[in-house]
């Protein structure tokens, strides 16, 4: 078996290599392999161990073979984004994160057991992170097409919302004018993408990227040809490695455009506002930017998740977006000072849910901090009771 080291080999004073160091030093080597291994292979027993062995992998973008159940999170190159990551990856793996600030403490994989629970058994993971696969030859479309394209595009969508539907526009005063910003709305419908961009007027809109799912919108290379054409949507992944995702979103907001962004990380079959995902907190914070909040209404009823066409009854029907007041950077920044990164991104996630309920419900509630950070340490002391093995 072949070590090697970036570092130097134990030697004497005239430069001779110490042999017995040498040999104890590859001697402990070859134990943690062997013990590695061997907690590799135990491990794969344990279906819910080898569920969560998986998701560390994907995330982390190591073998499976590379993650075993006593290995330090630190020494797998975890940080605060990936712990961010973490929980979107359980979630979508069938998982639930009681307490997510827990996350924040697991040492250990191990540990990590007792701060996630599986609930959904159906949900399948690969054993591997997924290879780049090779890309199908692209659709090539001419600039003329692409302006006529374009030109056709906007017709459509600004038919679509002042003659098909009945829409309303609220507090278009509060969209910025001068700086760049990121935008959050609930969502429920594919109508929502352009009503957003109703809302914030030509000018904003013009320099406003949407996020888009790539799984969805740039799955084939038909998709790809018009979304990259006749669209301003960047794909994001909603598996693999989020730093790789939010790259082109970072990109974007530092050329000095908008992005808007659906905290949720998808359309509500209910309808109704779930937890926003603490993403945009990161990305608020990390590139200093502020947030507009939107709330969307009427879509849901109009254009519902699960239908291929809009319905008859959407002719006419009621939509509107809300517009709320414009979050600075340094507001946002001041409001989570002192707060570890995680329950900051955490918590930016909430001011913004919070901000779009009042708009929702018309009411002027003022986001209580202090309030929230308590109802979570009582949520992490619950979690900690019920699973002993994380520490204070």
């Amino acid at each position: 078996v072949l070590h090697l080291t970036p570092f130097e080999l134990p030697r004497t004073a005239t430069r001779k290599v110490k042999r017995p160091q040498v040999v104890e030093m590859l001697q402990n080597l070859e134990e943690r392999a062997k013990k590695k291994t061997k907690q590799v292979i135990e491990s794969k027993g344990d279906d819910n161990v080898l569920w969560l062995r998986k998701i560390v992998a994907s995330v982390s973008n190591r073998p499976l073979s590379d993650v075993a159940i006593e290995d330090k999170l630190a020494d797998l190159g975890f940080d605060s984004l990936m712990f961010v990551e973490l929980q979107a990856a359980v979630e979508d793996a069938g998982g639930r994160v009681p307490s997510p600030d827990t996350l924040n403490e697991v040492q250990t994989v191990r540990e990590l057991l007792t701060a996630v629970q599986r609930v959904d058994t159906r949900k399948k993971l690969v054993d591997e992170p997924k290879q780049e696969e090779k890309k199908e030859e692209e659709i090539f479309i001419p600039s003329i097409v692409r302006r006529l394209g374009n030109s056709i595009v906007d017709f459509a969508q600004d038919t679509l919302y002042s003659s098909v539907l009945n829409t309303s526009i609220e507090g278009e005063s509060n969209v910025p004018v001068h700086t760049n910003f990121i935008v959050a709305s609930n969502h429920t419908s594919h109508l929502d993408m352009g009503l957003v961009k109703r809302a914030l007027g030509k000018e904003a809109a013009d320099q406003t990227v949407a996020v888009a799912a790539a799984d969805y919108w740039f799955d084939t290379k038909y998709k790809r040809a018009y979304m990259n054409n006749f669209t301003t949507l960047i794909p994001i992944e909603r598996s693999g490695s989020l730093r790789q995702s939010l790259r082109h979103v970072t990109q974007i907001l530092n050329e000095g455009y908008n992005t808007l962004i659906f905290p949720e990380g998808g359309r509500q079959v209910s309808g109704q506002i779930i937890e926003f995902k603490p993403i945009i907190g990161y990305l608020a914070l990390n590139e200093k930017v502020g947030i507009l909040p939107v709330y969307l209404w009427g879509t849901y009823e109009a254009f519902p998740k699960g239908m291929t066409i809009p319905p008859r009854s959407s002719i006419g029907a009621n939509v509107g977006a809300k517009v709320g007041r414009f979050l600075e950077y340094e507001e946002l920044a001041e409001m989570v000072k002192g707060a570890p990164n995680a329950e900051a991104y955490r918590l930016i996630a909430a001011r913004v849910q919070h901000e779009i309920e009042n708009l929702r419900d018309g009411k002027r509630g003022k986001f209580d901090v202090a309030a929230m950070r308590k109802q979570w340490r009582a949520e992490r002391r619950k979690t900690r009771k019920q699973a002993p093995g994380i520490n204070e």
